[in-house]
């Protein structure tokens, strides 16, 4: 079908051939439609950082379903009941570990975490992870001998407060084992953190070889920590 005339005061040439979705692209810009994306301060968020799924070029249904399955366990989490108030000493440090899901364990993160709650600002309760994050086949290796298979393996901490999501940290590795060590915590004064959730995903290498490996991403399962009081 030809387009042609003029659309919100702007020429457009006749025989347009385009797919529907790039003519409809064309009409949103055309008609000075704002961006839908919400901005970081629309979103509520104090930190707007790339979801690590979607840096590394994940497929968009292992994407959605690992959002849609960490969302259903911090869910459940929060029907657990809420934390109550205390000082940095009532808390005691957690372990925590992770894996990619696969029966080789490719991509293992492991560590301590340890939560600092609300104290002085108010509102700026945090959590400190450290540990370190493995990616199979690496040189000595304790654990099972696992084949090269083109992927990397990258871990993300994604820490939460009442529900809303308020920082995160990613830490990737290819064929080795890496240390990390950093704090996650809100920017400005409100809700502090009181669940982080852990999750080890992989992804295709620039150089992987071709045809790329089945699957070319996945993501093993969420792990939900909360508050945890000695």
């Amino acid at each position: 079908m030809s387009i042609g005339g003029r659309t919100g005061g702007v020429d457009v040439p006749t025989g347009d051939r385009r797919l529907p979705r790039a003519r409809a692209y064309v009409r949103t810009r055309l008609s000075g439609r704002r961006d839908p994306r919400p901005t970081a301060t629309e979103a509520g968020t104090a930190t707007r950082t790339v979801h690590p799924l979607r840096r590394y070029a994940m497929p968009r249904p292992i994407r959605r379903s690992a959002v849609v399955l960490a969302a259903a366990l911090l869910t459940l989490t929060a029907l657990a009941g809420p934390a109550r108030a205390g000082t940095d000493t009532d808390l005691a440090p957690q372990q925590f570990t992770a894996d990619s899901g696969d029966s080789c364990r490719y991509g293992l993160a492991e560590g301590t975490l340890e939560f600092l709650p609300v104290s002085a600002p108010p509102g700026l309760g945090s959590v400190t992870v450290t540990g370190t994050v493995a990616d199979r086949p690496y040189e000595r290796d304790p654990g099972p001998i696992c084949r090269d298979d083109g992927l990397f393996s990258f871990v993300t901490f994604y820490a939460y407060g009442n529900g809303r999501l308020i920082a995160e940290g990613t830490t990737k590795v290819d064929n080795d084992i890496t240390k990390y060590s950093f704090q996650l915590g809100p920017r400005e004064p409100g809700s502090g953190v009181d669940t982080l959730v852990v999750q080890v995903c992989r992804a295709a290498t620039t150089n992987a070889p071709t045809p790329l490996p089945t699957p070319a991403g996945y993501c093993g399962t969420p792990q939900v920590y909360s508050l945890h009081w000695s």
